[in-house]
């Protein structure tokens, strides 16, 4: 399944090289929040990645705001990562 990640451009660079990181929030570690359309990322970031979801730990989310709504539940490495 693919799924998009927006991102602002100044990010691109090293998530190209490094990939995206779960930051950590009062010690706990968050959650890389993707959505199922280009469209909806794009609201996010001027920059859309389509990130390859096979094998990576994935959580439905849903709340008021039905935008995000799923959650990678790791890092995400490089080469699962286009834009």
């Amino acid at each position: 399944m693919k799924l998009y990640h927006g991102t602002d451009k100044k990010n691109l660079k090293s998530i190209m090289k490094d990939g995206l990181k779960r930051k950590q929030k009062n010690g706990d570690s968050t959650y890389i929040y993707t959505c199922k359309t280009r469209k909806e990322a794009k609201k996010w970031g001027e920059i859309v990645l389509e990130i390859d979801s096979k094998g990576l730990e994935l959580r439905n989310f849903y709340n008021e705001n039905p935008i995000w709504q799923i959650l990678i539940m790791q890092d995400v490495s490089p080469n699962k990562i286009s834009n």
